[in-house]
């Protein structure tokens, strides 16, 4: 028997899952795989786990055609890992789960057009079923989880006669802590540490900038935009979060803000990136007209960005489409390339006019990025090597670490570095107006010296001279790269 695999559309940000309606005209399983905790491993209890934890499934089988005939067998099963990989046997290639003619012919199994468990272990799993000829009937299926571990749902049709059919349903994984499921629980007082971290970096700025506010430039504000649209998008998901522990889904209104403070957050930050690598407050105090190109970019990128997250959260398996993130990518490549070359004009620039003193800032940046992508480029591969072996599934309690952690992470290492690099000090405006005199680096130190003491020297009577900036190097120096000057 051909046996079909089929995953209903879910959405894709609950755990109380809700199964759509889908139309069924022959055998099918419909299979989901859960992480539990057990109420003695779970690393919290409380509201509204109160330290239980089960998975419950309800699924209804009705007519599609009201008109026409119908015909089913539902079975719904919740099993351990080791009980779902004693369901049916692999032939060639191919798994059959169902105890289809040939099976029961040669007496491998006796419930025909059944699901077919092979060795069962009596407390791994829980099952119940229907036979559905036109009324329609619910089935519901509680399972308390004894250890903590992988789950799997199962919805079977096993009869190949199966016609004129529609599934639906929920099934709800409660831990003992709440309904944060127990791969990602970990990110719950992660983002409260990131909060607290945001806060921490948002008061001393705001201290420092006050402190220099004569002295402040568009950067820094730019700077503390950033921060604040960070600390707003941290405080909104772990309201989410909070939210979504206690009630399983996330609620509508707030999830939609917090999409939209996201999509700013990214948007605010590539714009100041950009500005920054074009040498905003080190040796331009402004873009002139490159900024509102990078603002019409920040909004472009805001609006896509916003789309494809509303698309992503909301959508279900069924709608799932590359269209929705190819216009994303392609506008986040572009604007890399657009940092990148911004950077490297900047620092040949400096070069050219030998700034040595600005150009350390750029040099910083630079390697800040360079170690950025080793960074990101050894997780990528490592993961990539984890799933490729499989050893992903073995480390399910610290998915949430792979999934937003590690970003997170990197996200404020790269907030810290920038405000160091740009922290606003007594000579901000100064030293963004500055221009470091050139000298020939072939020339002689002894006569470069000498030259220099003739400048500084005090005028005489009847002639003019002007001590040149370069006199006050020492009090010039980069933003915060002299923790002195700052």
């Amino acid at each position: 028997m051909f046996l079909n695999y089929l995953l209903l559309p879910i959405l894709a940000m609950s755990v109380v899952v809700k199964y759509d309606p889908y139309n069924l005209n022959n055998a099918t399983m419909i299979r989901q795989v859960y992480y539990m905790f057990d109420n003695k491993t779970a690393p919290a209890s409380g509201d509204p786990g109160d330290g239980e934890s089960f998975i419950d499934m309800s699924f209804t089988v009705e007519k599609t055609d009201s008109r026409l005939p119908a015909k089913a067998v539902l079975e719904v099963m919740v099993a351990s890992d080791e009980v779902f990989e004693n369901i049916g046997v692999e032939e060639k290639g191919v798994h059959y789960f169902c105890c289809d003619d040939q099976a029961f012919d040669d007496n491998q199994c006796n419930n025909h057009n059944r699901l077919w468990v092979r060795s069962p272990k009596t407390d791994g799993y829980r099952s119940d079923s229907v036979e559905f000829t036109g009324e329609t009937k619910t089935v519901n299926v509680r399972y308390d989880v004894p250890k903590e571990g992988k789950y799997w749902i199962v919805v079977g049709l096993c009869d190949p006669d199966t016609q004129n059919v529609k599934v639906y349903g929920t099934v709800t994984a409660m831990n003992p802590y709440g309904h944060i499921p127990a791969r990602m629980y970990g990110i719950l007082p992660f983002t409260k540490f990131i909060l607290m971290a945001y806060t921490i970096l948002t008061i001393v700025w705001v201290v420092r900038c006050c402190s220099y506010r004569k002295e402040l430039m568009s950067v820094h504000v730019m700077i503390t935009v950033v921060l604040v649209t960070f600390l707003l998008d941290v405080i909104m998901k772990l309201m989410m979060l909070t939210s979504y522990n206690a009630n399983g889904e996330y609620p509508m209104k707030l999830t939609i803000l917090s999409l939209c403070i996201t999509a700013a957050t990214h948007s605010v930050a590539r714009c100041l990136t950009v500005m920054v690598a074009k040498g905003l407050g080190v040796s331009k105090a402004s873009l002139a007209g490159s900024f509102w190109k990078i603002i019409v970019m920040g909004v472009v990128y805001f609006g896509f960005s916003l789309w494809d997250s509303i698309s992503t959260t909301f959508a279900t398996a069924s709608q799932v489409s590359l269209y929705r993130i190819i216009p994303a990518s392609l506008l986040d490549s572009l604007i890399y390339f657009w940092i990148l070359q911004s950077l490297l004009d900047t620092i040949q620039e400096l070069e050219d006019k030998k700034q040595t003193g600005k150009l350390d800032v750029f040099i910083s940046l630079r390697n800040m990025i360079i170690v950025a992508v080793i960074i990101s480029t050894l997780y990528n591969i490592v993961f990539s090597y984890l799933i490729l072996q499989k050893k992903v599934e073995d480390l399910w309690k610290y998915q949430w670490f792979f999934n937003d952690g590690v970003w997170s992470t990197f996200y404020l290492v790269v907030v810290c570095v920038i405000m160091y690099l740009w922290a606003p000090n007594e000579r901000s405006l100064a030293y963004a107006y500055h221009v470091q005199v050139s000298t020939d680096e072939r020339q002689d130190t002894e006569e470069y010296a000498m030259q220099e003491e003739e400048t500084l020297q005090p005028a005489t009577e009847g002639s003019v001279k002007v001590a040149t900036v370069e006199a006050a190097e020492e009090n010039l120096k980069p933003m915060a790269i002299n923790p002195q000057s700052a």
